[in-house]
């Protein structure tokens, strides 16, 4: 197997434009990384959508719900707020023809006192869209993993974004788990799931295990350090391209 799709988490137009110019197969579009991600403006969500069908043919954005930082617990109120917010987004992008989804995630607390998937919560939010939809990093905190798999498949989710650490022991030097991530794809790819695996992803702690066990998408964000930031012209971008190319390089896209 072969690493197919690098998506790059940002926080601003320049970032996303940037990150796709150089390469990048895909955007999570966020606001707040601070904080974990929280929903954009959705006038830049418009705004983005329409620059990457008319400048980035076949590349793709997946869009973060969620509407505030926090805790993954949601009241019935924030459930339906960011359903809202779905069904207002479907309404503004729905003759698009790029390929564009949400990325969402929910959990409460089971009868044993862990965390698990909040059904009805994710049920509600995929009604809303026949785009794809992934569970965000929210997969982390779900001890169970494996019924946490079933549950989303039950839901429509198609993609995970996770580290891998409830299924496996963190590499030493590494944000995620190649173990992890090795099992949680082979019990997602029966489920119709893939698994989008990130930990703080670089070109320097890429392991090609990932690749070999069938992970075949890779998450990142690409800060700049602040000397990148003193030496860029791209005021308001918080995200390097030229760490996007390197990350790219590494995993053999674009070449």
């Amino acid at each position: 197997m072969a690493i197919t799709l690098c998506e790059v988490c940002v926080e601003d137009l320049e970032g996303a434009k940037n990150s796709l110019q150089v390469g990048a197969n895909r955007v999570e579009y966020c606001d707040d990384l601070a904080n974990a991600g929280t929903t954009p403006n959705p006038k830049n969500i418009i705004h983005l959508a329409k620059w990457i069908e008319a400048e980035q043919p076949g590349k793709a954005m997946r869009i973060m719900i969620r509407n505030r930082p926090g805790n993954f617990t949601y009241t019935n109120e924030e459930i339906q707020d960011m359903a809202q917010t779905i069904k207002g987004l479907e309404t503004q992008l729905k003759d698009l023809t790029l390929d564009y989804g949400y990325v969402i995630g929910a959990l409460k607390t089971g009868h044993d006192g862990e965390n698990i998937v909040d059904q009805e919560a994710v049920k509600n939010w995929v009604a809303q869209t026949e785009n794809p939809l992934t569970f965000h990093r929210a997969f982390d905190e779900i001890p169970n993993w494996e019924q946490a798999l079933k549950d989303l498949a039950e839901c429509g989710i198609d993609t995970i974004l996770t580290t891998g650490k409830t299924a496996g022991q963190v590499d030493e030097g590494r944000g995620y788990s190649t173990e992890g991530l090795q099992k949680l794809q082979a019990a997602a790819k029966p489920l119709g799931i893939t698994i989008l695996a990130s930990g703080g992803m670089r070109p320097e702690t890429y392991h090609d295990g990932l690749a070999e066990g069938g992970i075949t998408q890779v998450h990142l964000r690409a800060p700049k350090t602040t000397e990148a930031k003193s030496e860029s012209s791209e005021v308001g971008s918080s995200t390097d391209p030229e760490l996007v190319k390197a990350m790219l390089k590494t995993l053999k896209l674009g070449e």
